[in-house]
């Protein structure tokens, strides 16, 4: 005001992230033929980005989730967060249906504050369940961002000699001879994948 100039003050601010882990624990994330079911890889991305968001002092927590809520370990930036989340995913074993409107409509509801919200998943539930699910989550204001967690040979189906495929959620079975049915599958799950996608950027 002395010098009857305008000046800029610039400044840089620490904010902390909240970030919340949500991993599907329901039967499908069972499946896995590399060395990893899906259930595992989706918990090792869950743990490995709780220990980068710790370690830059965020703060993190985890939600299971089938076809409803399942365990929980709260939001923290303290380091024990990190052996909790260890803890409650090493034993589970996946064994639910899975679903996306009731777990992702009551999570919303319980979250609070903005927050970031990331999703493991191998979205085996209809597409329009999924879709309102993360809709529900965006009302709330909350960042989402989505893992679609898969096993490769869900996406190339290598299998040659007639095999007996079984359903993960039900007792159903089905012999194929799988080069009769590639063409048809790969098309199929092409489409779901590319239909998964284009709900999420909506």
């Amino acid at each position: 005001a002395r010098t009857d100039r305008l000046y800029i003050k610039q400044y840089e601010e620490e904010t902390n992230l909240r970030c919340h882990l949500l991993l599907d624990v329901s039967e499908p994330m069972r499946f896995g033929t590399q060395p990893l079911s899906k259930f595992e890889y989706g918990a090792t991305a869950a743990a490995a980005i709780a220990f980068l968001l710790l370690k830059q002092r965020d703060a993190v927590g985890l939600r299971l989730f089938d076809d409803r809520l399942q365990g929980a370990v709260p939001v923290s930036s303290n380091w024990h967060s990190l052996q909790n989340i260890l803890s409650m995913v090493e034993p589970m074993k996946p064994q639910r249906k899975s679903d996306f409107s009731v777990p992702l409509r009551d999570f919303a509801d319980a979250a609070g504050r903005r927050s970031l919200i990331a999703i493991f998943s191998d979205l085996f539930a209809p597409l329009e369940t999924i879709e309102h699910g993360l809709k529900q989550l965006r009302h709330k204001r909350h960042e989402v961002t989505l893992f679609h967690v898969l096993d490769e040979t869900e996406l190339t189906f290598p299998f040659e000699d007639n095999t007996l495929f079984l359903g993960m959620e039900d007792d159903r079975q089905q012999q194929a001879n799988p080069r009769e049915i590639r063409e048809s599958y790969l098309e199929e799950m092409q489409g779901f994948v590319a239909g998964a996608k284009r709900r999420c950027f909506e």
